[in-house]
């Protein structure tokens, strides 16, 4: 009894500890103070003697230290609720051992404890309240983000579970869908639109663009012959490398040991010897590695018996799609914007890439591509020498590759603009080529300064903001003016920036970083080095790009985005702009521009 009787009393205790302590925290932080003891850990004094980075660091540490406050009251709440479940627990013990008047006199003198002991918890707690709000008001309220917030959602009632459909009813359902597309609307077209003078499209060809570019279709039955060839193979290298690694011959193991299917042997050691192995890899005593293996051949022979699933296809798709392997003279592209494909003859496609790219004005033909590389290569090893400070020897030997082969150029239709007959978006993938990682190295240090653009726009999220935010100013006005929503597209973007205007605004954006690591110099001329040597190849044909940039650089969204930026947009929300005054909002997103201009349409006619 005099064992449960302190069990219990030491419980209590500690419960009251841990309650008082978090009443003394919950006190501290809302009158917006911290505690003595995390604020102290909070105090910080950078190296830099500017005041306003000493200010931001402390801040910083202020709502570091606000949040360990958090977590340290949370801890107190948790523990107090654990003990308080104990305490109950320990007072049903002490009810049973003891008789009412032991129990009563008992509770009595523990009472008589916990209160002197809250009395005195009371008085220091009280002195450390009067020393936080003296020290100061550092606490930060936590305010959640609302990505953080959880919406409001209904709880909908699960669905019963029922029996996977065998194949047979499988292969009816694709029959059902497949009578619902034969009597769709015709009114909605298909994600197709077929610009190829020998191919004539049918329903099946339509049930294939349908499904998508991320459908992938699935045989009716599985051959597991390669699969198991695979195999064997690889149980094979296992074993020896099993063997090898621990540089002892081991005896064989028995037969009976190792249960094996004696079809899969007998392939195995067939496929080994045809591929030059004159005997297979001993069976180990490495018992963990052959009751893996065995595993698996367990799983290959059960996946072999069980049925296939079904094929995803109707009868009439997979028809069709046979009939799309075997097309040489047709080549299939994906929409420039939106989903969907277009079909074309492959000389019509050629043709127009050709064109675009033999304009002396934009590209220059590569006499000899196998020089241009090595020029290139030694243009960025050049340009490493002299910026050497700004580059570690790492990244200077990571700079050149010397597996870099020639980007390749292809064209995506804009189905969006049928009235100009399908005009194609030509776009210069620097994939494998010569500039492929100084390219990288450019946009890991521009990528970060796009947000000081302030007309350039992130994502649909942002501008649905900006339109929010305006319309709400808009409403607070007692009389708006009348307004109209105007955009613009600029044509052709990125070949149409100048090379030195775009340099000049990258040098610019690059001027204004707090740290300029790596020098503005070494990341202008690497561009430069980007913009001149860009070199990639269609149809064996190696070109050179001339005048502006291409779009398949990693860099080429930002460099477009300084360069309009400064050309366009500064120029346009400029005072010296007579139109200045009647445009109330300009926001861009690459190469489209998105207004609300003040007045009516025939003001801006002219």
């Amino acid at each position: 009894k005099h064992k449960d009787v302190l069990v219990y009393k030491n419980t209590l205790f500690r419960h009251n500890r841990f309650m008082n302590q978090w009443n003394y925290m919950t006190t501290t932080m809302s009158n917006g103070c911290i505690p003595k003891g995390i604020q102290d850990q909070a105090k910080f004094r950078v190296s830099f003697e500017e005041p306003s980075i000493q200010n931001l660091c402390q801040s910083l540490f202020h709502y570091a230290a606000s949040r360990s406050a958090d977590a340290i009251k949370r801890h107190l709440k948790f523990h107090t609720e654990t003990l308080r479940q104990r305490v109950y627990s320990l007072d049903k013990v002490l009810r049973k051992k003891l008789s009412q008047n032991e129990h009563v006199a008992v509770m009595e003198e523990i009472s008589k404890q916990v209160s002197k002991v809250n009395e005195d918890q009371a008085k220091v707690h009280e002195k450390k309240l009067q020393r936080d709000q003296d020290i100061g008001k550092n606490y930060v309220q936590w305010q959640p983000s609302h990505i953080l917030k959880r919406k409001n959602r209904r709880i909908l009632p699960k669905k019963k579970k029922t029996r996977i459909p065998s194949r047979k009813m499988a292969r009816r359902s694709i029959r059902r869908t497949e009578e619902t597309r034969e009597t769709m609307d015709p009114t909605c077209p298909p994600p197709v639109i077929n610009l190829s003078s020998s191919k004539v499209l049918t329903e099946g060809h339509f049930g294939i663009f349908r499904k998508g570019p991320k459908f992938v279709p699935t045989p009716p039955k599985a051959d597991f012959s390669e699969f198991r060839e695979d195999f064997g193979l690889w149980k094979n290298k296992l074993r020896w490398a099993y063997w090898h690694s621990t540089k002892i011959i081991e005896e064989r193991i028995e037969e009976e040991m190792t249960i094996k299917d004696p079809e899969l042997e007998r392939a195995e050691k067939a496929l080994i010897r045809s591929n030059g192995c004159q005997f297979m890899a001993p069976v180990n005593k490495n018992h963990a590695l052959e009751l893996f293996l065995h595993k698996l051949e367990v799983g290959i022979k059960e996946a072999k018996e069980r049925s296939g699933s079904g094929d995803n296809l109707t009868a009439a798709e997979r028809k069709a799609l046979n009939e799309m392997k075997r097309w040489k003279d047709v080549i299939i592209r994906p929409f420039d914007k939106g989903v969907g494909f277009v079909v074309d003859d492959l000389s019509n496609y050629k043709s127009r890439v050709q064109s675009e790219i033999m304009n002396p004005a934009t590209y220059q033909v590569v006499e000899n591509p196998s020089i241009a590389i090595s020029e290139i290569h030694a243009r960025i090893s050049n340009w490493s020498e002299e910026y050497k400070e700004d580059l570690s020897q790492e990244l200077t030997d990571w700079m050149i590759d010397k597996n870099a082969s020639f980007g390749y150029i292809y064209m995506n239709y804009k189905a969006h603009k049928p009235e100009k007959n399908y005009p194609g978006r030509f776009i210069t993938s620097g994939c494998g080529s010569p500039t492929e990682r100084i390219s990288m190295w450019i946009e890991h240090h521009m990528s970060p300064l796009m947000n000081l653009l302030p007309y350039r726009l992130k994502d649909t999220t942002q501008f649905l903001k900006i339109i929010k935010s305006y319309s709400e100013e808009r409403e607070e006005k007692e009389n708006p003016p009348p307004i109209i929503l105007v955009s613009w597209d600029i044509e052709a973007m990125y070949p149409n920036i100048d090379n030195d205007a775009g340099l000049q605004a990258c040098r610019e954006l690059f001027d204004e970083r707090t740290f300029p690591i790596p020098s503005t110099d070494s990341l202008i001329e690497a561009i430069r080095i980007t913009l001149e040597e860009n070199i990639a190849e269609f149809d064996g044909l190696v070109v050179k790009q001339r005048s502006g940039t291409a779009m398949g650089p990693h860099h080429a969204c930002s460099y477009a985005d300084a360069a309009v930026d400064k050309i366009i947009d500064q120029k346009v929300m400029n005072d010296s702009n007579p139109m200045r005054h009647f445009i109330e909002l300009w926001t861009r997103f690459r190469d489209d521009i998105f207004g609300v201009c003040i007045g009516r349409k025939r003001r801006y006619r002219s």
